[in-house]
């Protein structure tokens, strides 16, 4: 009996030191294979600003440490969102920062031609999605569609927390095709859904007109019916 029990007493401390050494191990390799998530360069602000980016290292260092799920940190979307955050933050719709793809999109935009409604797009003070301008003769004038009209919904899709970017996207697409907006027209109660058809939008660089006047002496009076478009 008393040998059993030796041997009882034995293996259980055997057990506890492979255990013991092996846990150790694999902890120890566990740190030493760590790759931490992000790493931040370029600290020293530029020359002619004087900011304490402390605030946004520490945020940074506790995501790279202590957020949970790892796979979701992207560190390119977190620059991209925190520029695009600097930026909101000046209440203007017309400054705004487009990532690489989203850039790329916007100067083939800018290139003169695209496929879409022919309104500008902007964002208002209180983060909704509104049309800064439609353009001039486009799909979006013939809707109906005004300056400072709110797109509240896109296709059923409520707009509320997009980007600007997201609402051009969803709202872009073939021509011939047909994409249905709840706007929210300037002073009105309700939204009014509006079925917009997708066409080939030419951006025209410059818009200029001539403008014949008729002078006598000092005075000069406009001659509409002279004018040419």
């Amino acid at each position: 009996m008393n040998n059993k029990r030796l041997q009882v007493i034995v293996l259980m401390i055997v057990c506890v030191l492979v255990g013991y050494i092996f846990g150790t191990r694999s902890i120890s390799l566990s740190w030493k294979d760590y790759k931490p998530v992000l790493g931040i360069e370029s600290k020293a602000p530029p020359q002619s600003q004087s900011i304490d980016f402390s605030l946004l290292y520490d945020v940074l260092e506790q995501v790279n440490s202590d957020y949970y799920d790892k796979s979701k940190v992207n560190s390119e979307k977190l620059l991209h969102g925190a520029v695009s955050g600097m930026l909101e933050s000046l209440d203007d719709p017309y400054t705004s920062f487009f990532p690489p793809k989203e850039n790329e999109a916007f100067k083939t935009q800018m290139a003169g031609e695209f496929s879409g409604i022919g309104a500008e797009l902007g964002m208002t003070s209180d983060k909704r999605i509104t049309v800064i301008s439609p353009l001039d003769e486009s799909p979006a004038v013939k809707a109906g569609i005004k300056s400072g009209d709110l797109i509240v919904k896109v296709d059923g899709s409520d707009t509320t927390g997009w980007s600007v970017q997201q609402a051009v996207e969803k709202i872009r697409g073939q021509k011939g095709t047909q994409v249905k907006l709840s706007i929210l027209h300037d002073k009105a109660k309700s939204a009014v859904d509006i079925t917009v058809t997708r066409d080939t939008i030419k951006i025209d660089s410059v818009t200029a007109w001539v403008k014949k006047v008729q002078c006598s002496g000092d005075t000069c009076n406009p001659a509409p019916e002279n004018c040419t478009n």
